[in-house]
């Protein structure tokens, strides 16, 4: 190495390069003296990235303020995403506006109860079941024609009175029951003749003074269609079959289709009969009485004095 002279500026060599030293005057507020000194380009370049990436760093920094201020941005978008929920309670409050007429169709049953006095009233008038009053009585049906005794045998005329009481007795009763209980009972009597045996199914009526009275005069026109034939009959019982109260050993009472009356015309009785004046007599005197519900015998009293 080489130095210059003390005067003037001195130059010194070496292998990483030349560096000039030099005197300065002395100024006011300036060093005595200044090295000026030549680096490697290598330290330079680090240099220079040193200070480029603390440039960038104070860029990323003064970056990263913003971002950080975007969170808050959508937090307060956060915020004012609830906003809508109180649409959707608005909304949520308009079909229970539309919902308010379902109110009306539950109060409209209240005005059904308005009209059921009018139907409950309607059944006060169906217990009329049965007239109180005897009804017309029926047209007699349509009967085959009664060959004269001197034309039949004792045999055949069985035959034909027992066809007789199917004719007359044809078709049903109130009740849609048929008004033949049973096919006649046609025999020989132990006394001589015909006995002739007839079950029926009565019409239930709601006094018992109609119900016997009907039987009476159904009783009536039988005895008078069956003697007037001029045949062999000696007797002829009619049982009428009606809805009654049955007693029981065990186990108290029921209801019941029952015998509830029945009557006799007997050969001799029937010949002293005027059936031209039928209308007038009293048959209850002029046959006999071989059954009478109790029950019958009681309501019967009770309604004719009642009557009186």
């Amino acid at each position: 190495m080489r130095e210059s002279s003390a005067t003037g500026p001195s130059k010194v060599t070496g292998q990483e390069g030349t560096v000039f030293v030099g005197k300065v005057r002395n100024r006011p507020g300036v060093v005595q003296g200044m090295a000026h000194v030549r680096f490697p380009r290598a330290l330079v370049i680090v240099g220079l990235m040193v200070v480029s990436a603390l440039f960038l760093a104070g860029c990323t920094s003064e970056d990263e303020s913003p971002a950080a201020s975007a969170p808050d941005v959508s937090a307060t978008a956060d915020t004012s995403a609830p906003a809508p929920e109180p649409t959707a309670t608005v909304a949520s409050l308009v079909p229970s506006a539309t919902e308010a007429p379902a109110t009306p169709a539950a109060t409209e049953p209240t005005a059904v109860p308005a009209a059921e006095p009018a139907a409950a009233t309607a059944p006060t008038a169906v217990p009329i079941s049965a007239p109180q009053v005897a009804p017309e009585p029926t047209p007699p049906p349509e009967l085959s024609p009664i060959p004269p005794i001197s034309e039949v045998t004792y045999e055949q005329q069985k035959e034909v009175l027992s066809k007789l009481v199917t004719e007359w007795f044809v078709g049903l009763n109130g009740l849609e029951m048929p008004r033949l209980k049973l096919q006649p009972d046609v025999r020989d009597n132990r006394r001589g003749g015909i006995l002739i045996h007839i079950e029926i199914n009565g019409e239930e009526y709601d006094s018992y003074t109609l119900r016997k009275s009907e039987l009476d005069r159904l009783m009536r026109d039988t005895y008078e269609v069956i003697y007037t034939t001029g045949y062999e009959v000696t007797e002829v019982a009619i049982t009428a079959i009606m809805q009654g109260t049955i007693r029981r050993v065990v186990g108290g009472t029921a209801e019941g289709r029952i015998q509830v009356f029945r009557s006799r015309l007997r050969g001799d009785a029937a010949a002293t009969v005027d059936w031209a004046n039928k209308e007038s007599l009293d048959f209850n005197k002029i046959w006999d009485t071989l059954l009478l519900n109790t029950i019958w015998k009681r309501e019967l009293l009770a309604e004719a004095e009642g009557g009186n």
